[in-house]
């Protein structure tokens, strides 16, 4: 199982991780019922909550510190979505490589890229923190 998105079968051709497995899945379950990433995550002994975004608008929920990876999910309360975040460029990096360019999403002074595979849009982020580089992948049920 490589990187796929729900609507094509475009493959990542590097080494199967973490990261690609738990990407897919969401992206793979993102369209169902409200709470459904939630309760998935709940499920994974790796995962805890952490609470909520600073705009009440996300359940964050962030991998055990014991794994040695930062993964952080968002998962949005008002519509059908996640938000996934990690050092990791692997996903950010495949989805420039084979997405289209769309726009430039831009709310206040935070903006996003905006890239679309098959039927699908991605909003791509890197933002950097204490030295740190951080990708940031939002992606959303384009059905509701």
């Amino acid at each position: 199982m490589g990187f796929t998105t729900v609507n094509t079968n475009k493959k990542l051709s590097i080494e199967q991780s973490f990261e690609i497995v738990l990407f897919n899945k969401l992206n793979e379950i993102k369209c169902n019922d409200l709470g459904t990433i939630d309760a998935l995550l709940n499920s994974l002994d790796g995962f805890y909550m952490e609470g909520k975004s600073s705009d009440q608008t996300m359940d964050i929920y962030k991998l055990k510190s014991s794994y040695k990876k930062y993964i952080s999910i968002g998962v949005y309360s008002e519509y059908k979505g996640f938000r996934f975040e990690s050092i990791s460029p692997v996903i950010y990096n495949y989805i420039l490589k084979n997405g289209v360019y769309k726009e430039k999403f831009s709310k206040k002074d935070f903006f996003m890229l905006v890239y679309k595979i098959g039927n699908e849009e991605y909003l791509l982020k890197k933002s950097y923190y204490n030295g740190q580089s951080y990708y940031l992948v939002d992606t959303y049920c384009a059905y509701d």
